[in-house]
């Protein structure tokens, strides 16, 4: 690896960080991104906060923080211009996906059981969809009778509606009157 210099600008440290950025392009964590880099807190800071704003003021491109990954991705105004190069599309959702994958999301994790009583009709299909889109997971539970299976948002999910972790889910108030 390429000797890493106290004399380097706040620039060049933010340019190494854009450039690790760009080989990872499924995401990175904070800790990766800075992974052999001896600066201090405060230096890493100044250039990590220096690349954010060269993204934004210099390309087409910004940070999305997803949990604790940070990924590239193109600013919407972009996007008409890459839409045919763009392999990860972003889901078509009916009302009954967005109905399941709603509840889903705001009662994780949740049984087919309580998303059909909810919605009052079988879920089954709406399931089957949204984890074929990669926006739900399932896992067993060892804790209920039979194990039944549970359902819970993915990374993925976070990704495609803008969020840094379900904290940032709007209040149900904001739907709900």
């Amino acid at each position: 690896m390429e000797a890493i210099s106290a004399s380097m600008t706040t620039r060049e440290i933010a340019m190494i960080l854009f450039a690790r950025l760009f080989v990872k392009s499924d995401g990175i964590s904070k800790d990766q991104l800075f992974a052999g880099l001896q600066f201090s807190d405060e230096d890493k800071d100044k250039a990590f906060n220096e690349m954010e704003e060269i993204l934004l003021s210099h390309t087409p491109l910004f940070l999305q923080q997803v949990e604790e990954t940070f990924i590239l991705k193109s600013r919407g105004e972009f996007a008409a211009f890459l839409g045919s190069l763009l392999q990860k599309r972003r889901p078509l959702l009916t009302q009954a996906l967005l109905e399941t994958l709603a509840y889903i999301a705001y009662n994780q994790p949740v049984r087919k059981s309580e998303i059909d009583r909810l919605r009052g009709a079988d879920s089954e299909y709406s399931i089957a969809k949204l984890s074929a889109e990669g926006l739900i997971r399932s896992t067993a539970s060892r804790s209920r009778p039979g194990n039944p299976l549970l359902y819970q948002t993915t990374k993925f999910f976070l990704e495609v509606f803008n969020l840094k972790d379900l904290s940032e889910l709007p209040p149900l108030s904001d739907f709900v009157s």
